[in-house]
C-alpha cells in the first residue's frame, strides 16, 4: 500500500490498520518540505511507525520544471535530505508528472534531475505521465536511468481513448515490463485502475509478475495484495453513489443495491450504505476493502 495522505491521523493508527489487513507500506508521497528543516523528524517517524522506507515526493513547484538553475537547487535539496534519512534505512524518490518531460537544453527535466541526484534516489517513474508528451519513450528512459525505477505506477495510457486498460492502450506493456525487471531495478508496481476519468482503486504487490485484481473502491486510494484481504462484498470499482442509492456488482457478478446512511464516522471511508441482506458495508475503509461490518 503507498499512502498519499495521512488524513491527519498518526503513524501508529495506520501501523494498526495496516496489520489487520496484512498490508505492507511501499511508500508514502511527501512535499519536498516534509523532507527538510524541522519537519524532516516528524517524517521519519511517521514512516517508521507505518515501517515504510520510500519517502517519494510527490510534486515540486511550477517553476522548477522551466529552470536549470532551480532544478540543480531543487537537485542538492533532495541529495540532502537522501543523505540524512539513510541512517534510518529510508531512501527519498520523486515522482513523475507530464512536466517532468519539458526539455531544457535539448534534454528531458527528469534526465536532468536524474544525473543531477545521486543514485541513492528512487526515480518513481509513472507511466501514464510519462506518456502524456510526444517523444517521452518509456523503454529509454528506464534503460537511461538504469538501477533507479525502484518503484513505478503502472498506469495505462491511450490518446484515443483515456480511459482505456492496461492491454487496451497504446503502451508495450511486455516491452516495458522487461526494461523496469532487467535494468530497471523494480521492487513495487503501483497499479492505478481508472474508471470515467476518475481512481477507483489502487493496489501494489511485491511480485514483479502477475498483477492482481484491485482490493477496494470508494475514494480513499490504497494498494493491497488481495489474496490476503477477505472476505469482501463488492469487486473493484463496483459501488458507485448515485444521488441517495448506491449500486453495483458484488464477487461473482450479482447485482446489488442499497440505502446511502450518509457520511460514515469510519475515518477514510468514503460512505456507509445498506445492502439489501441489511448489513453495513463500508467503502474505502482505510487497510481494508469493501465489507460488511
Amino acid at each position: 500500500m503507498e499512502l498519499e495522505n495521512a488524513f491527519g491521523r498518526p503513524g501508529t493508527e495506520w501501523r494498526t490498520h495496516l496489520d489487520a489487513a496484512k498490508l505492507k507500506a511501499c511508500g508514502f508521497h511527501h512535499t519536498l518540505a516534509e523532507l527538510q528543516g524541522e519537519k524532516l523528524a516528524a517524517t521519519v517517524e511517521f514512516n517508521q511507525a507505518i515501517g515504510n522506507p520510500y519517502l517519494i515526493i510527490r510534486s515540486l513547484a511550477p517553476e522548477v520544471y522551466k529552470s536549470a538553475d532551480l532544478l540543480k537547487k531543487t537537485a542538492d535539496a533532495v541529495n540532502e535530505a537522501a543523505e540524512k534519512v539513510k541512517p534510518h534505512k529510508m531512501r527519498v524518490g520523486y515522482h513523475n508528472h507530464s512536466a517532468d518531460f519539458n526539455r531544457i537544453d535539448g534534454e528531458y527535466w527528469w534526465n536532468r534531475f536524474a544525473d543531477a541526484t545521486t543514485k541513492d534516489v528512487v526515480l518513481q517513474l509513472d507511466t501514464g505521465n510519462a506518456s502524456q508528451l510526444t517523444g517521452a519513450i518509456i523503454i529509454d528512459l528506464v534503460r537511461r536511468n538504469a538501477g533507479r525505477t525502484r518503484t513505478m505506477h503502472v498506469k495505462p495510457f491511450s490518446k484515443q481513448n483515456p480511459d482505456a486498460h492496461i492491454g487496451a492502450d497504446e503502451l508495450d506493456w511486455p516491452a516495458i515490463m522487461t526494461a523496469v525487471e532487467s535494468t530497471g531495478g523494480v521492487e513495487w508496481y503501483n497499479h492505478r485502475v481508472r474508471t470515467r476519468g476518475r481512481a477507483a482503486g489502487r493496489r501494489a504487490q511485491s511480485e514483479p509478475r502477475g498483477l492482481q485484481e484491485d482490493a477496494s473502491v470508494g475514494g480513499l486510494a490504497f494498494r493491497a495484495q488481495t489474496e490476503q484481504v477477505e472476505p469482501r462484498a463488492f469487486g473493484p470499482g463496483a459501488l458507485k453513489l448515485r444521488g441517495d442509492r448506491c449500486t453495483g456488482r458484488a464477487r461473482g457478478g450479482r447485482p446489488c443495491a442499497g440505502e446511502r446512511l450518509g457520511e460514515p464516522a469510519l475515518p477514510g471511508a468514503a460512505f456507509v450504505c445498506r445492502s439489501p441482506n441489511s448489513k453495513l458495508a463500508s467503502s474505502g475503509l482505510p487497510g481494508r476493502p469493501v465489507a460488511a461490518l
